[in-house]
């Protein structure tokens, strides 16, 4: 029919279907370099799109009360997400400070993944960890924003190699982050990259953000390279030209 194709595609993943639709395209969009990975000269970065009106700081952040500090991680429970991971660094962690809380969002979405998410809770059993670790199961993404809010630190331990809407998300509230993810190297601070299966570094990482507000530097990052205005915008007039 002569359309002109235009691709968008964010994974870390190269599989034969990606090579083939690469072909059809005439522009591919991707949110990163490490989004993309198969070579092609129509590739155009293009950041994610994050509704930054949704997700954003609360003016009336919740009381974590008794000084606990609340760490999250949001995403489909399954081996990718290396939720072992920080169990590991939870038993670690309360040697130094036991009025902690991890909540966990998110939901195993696939039989295969049902067994991870047994394996990872009984091991949160066998530490003893059971009154600091919270699933919350499935959220719907309207209703995320208030996790995000009244949470401390946000922790992704994500293998995919892409860029990860939910750390962004998570920037966009003024969450201090810690995340293993390739992409996120390229505009954290070191303190907030971790050491990929490294549960002691992860521990290490977590008391040193502590005390420490990086609220507005972050969020400033998601606005001007992925909000979700701008990025229609970019992509409308790359469309249009």
């Amino acid at each position: 029919m002569e359309k002109r194709i235009f691709f968008w595609y964010t994974s870390g993943g190269v599989t034969a279907k990606l090579r083939l639709a690469e072909k059809f395209a005439n522009v591919v969009f991707t949110a990163s370099l490490e989004s993309f990975r198969l070579p092609s000269k129509k590739v155009i970065i293009t950041g994610h799109g994050i509704d930054t009106e949704l997700f954003k700081p609360s003016d009336k952040k919740q009381a974590t009360g008794n000084n606990v500090l609340k760490i999250l991680s949001v995403g489909r429970i399954s081996p990718v997400k290396n939720y072992e991971i920080l169990i590991e660094a939870a038993k670690i962690f309360k040697k130094t400070r036991k009025d902690f809380l991890v909540t966990i969002v998110g939901e195993a979405g696939l039989i295969e993944n049902g067994g991870y998410e047994l394996r990872i809770k009984n091991k949160i059993k066998e530490h003893g960890l059971e009154n600091n670790f919270y699933f919350t199961g499935k959220i719907e993404h309207k209703n995320l924003p208030r996790y995000y809010q009244s949470h401390d630190l946000f922790v992704h331990l994500s293998k995919t190699g892409s860029l990860d809407k939910t750390l962004l998300e998570a920037m966009a509230c003024g969450m201090n982050v810690l995340s293993s993810n390739d992409a996120a190297r390229s505009f954290l601070r070191k303190e907030m990259i971790l050491k990929e299966g490294d549960p002691k570094d992860l521990a290490d990482k977590i008391i040193g953000l502590q005390n420490k507000k990086y609220s507005e530097e972050l969020r400033n990052y998601v606005l001007e390279n992925h909000d979700l205005g701008r990025l229609i915008n970019k992509i409308s007039k790359i469309m249009a030209n």
